[in-house]
């Protein structure tokens, strides 16, 4: 059964593939998390690859068919540059990326989720002076709307806790 979904996510990861193909792990409004395959996309003539580079919010068009996902068009809706202009603030951003890509089950629609991180991603945008009390909170917003409730006072301390439940190491950032 082939389907045509539009809808908007932030791209968590890619993957390259064979050839001129790439796989995105993005977290998307109306889906959930979803890994999307793009054919042909790292040819010169494509115009798609600009527009998903990882933490870039876009708007998408997929085809899915026989439960995979395939990329027909990306349009770019804030590549969040304040952000990744800030080294400390990028990192913190990637680490939310990976905690989401660990954390969230696969094609499952989380709108609460969502729209924390969309909240998180615009408060943080406008933060001058660099904290990671946003971080925290975010996460353990996150952590508890998952279905893991937190005890956490600290950002070292949830870090441990979503170490603990996904049974992996988080990346070291500097909060």
């Amino acid at each position: 059964m082939n389907r045509v979904i539009t809808t908007t996510g932030i791209v968590l990861r890619k993957r390259q593939l064979l050839r001129s193909d790439l796989q995105f792990t993005i977290f998307t409004e109306e889906i959930g998390k979803i890994n999307i395959f793009a054919k042909g996309i790292r040819k010169i003539t494509s115009k798609r690859l600009p527009n998903l580079q990882t933490g870039n919010l876009i708007k998408i068009q997929i085809n899915q068919h026989n439960n995979a996902f395939y990329l027909q068009t990306a349009q770019l809706i804030s590549a969040l540059s304040s952000i990744k202009q800030r080294s400390e603030q990028i990192e913190q951003l990637y680490l939310l990326f990976f905690i989401l890509d660990r954390l969230l089950p696969e094609a499952q629609r989380e709108n609460e989720v969502f729209k924390e991180v969309i909240s998180f991603i615009i408060k943080f945008s406008k933060e001058i002076r660099f904290s990671n009390n946003f971080l925290h909170q975010a996460l353990k917003n996150i952590v508890n709307i998952l279905g893991y409730p937190s005890e956490a006072n600290d950002i070292n301390g949830l870090i441990t806790e979503i170490e603990q439940i996904i049974s992996e190491k988080v990346p070291q950032v500097s909060i």
